[in-house]
């Protein structure tokens, strides 16, 4: 992923709340293959709890995923590669290590 230097931000002195909008290294995890064919995305949320109106607005098939820290982990990457599965109808494929 690429990662956005952050710019300066400039806003009235006193002012509360700035925003901003600008890509982020974690948040949304998109799975695209190399002719361009893509699986829904995955939004991973850092909450606790997830809520259904968190993917109001996203594609069709998003998969919605919270944790605290709003970064990837053990089991959201299980929960990935289900969805991974459920999009691309894999199967079980056995690999064998001939070293």
């Amino acid at each position: 992923m690429i990662v956005q230097k952050s710019a300066k931000v400039l806003a009235v002195k006193g002012q509360k709340q700035i925003g901003k909008v600008t890509s982020a290294e974690k948040g949304t995890c998109c799975i695209i293959n190399a002719a361009g064919s893509s699986l829904p995305p995955i939004m991973i949320f850092p909450r606790v709890h997830f809520k259904q109106h968190m993917l109001v607005g996203a594609p069709t098939g998003t998969l919605g995923l919270t944790t605290p820290s709003g970064w990837m982990n053990t089991e959201l990457f299980v929960e990935t590669m289900r969805h991974f599965i459920k999009h691309t109808n894999s199967s079980k494929v056995m690999i064998t290590d001939h070293g």
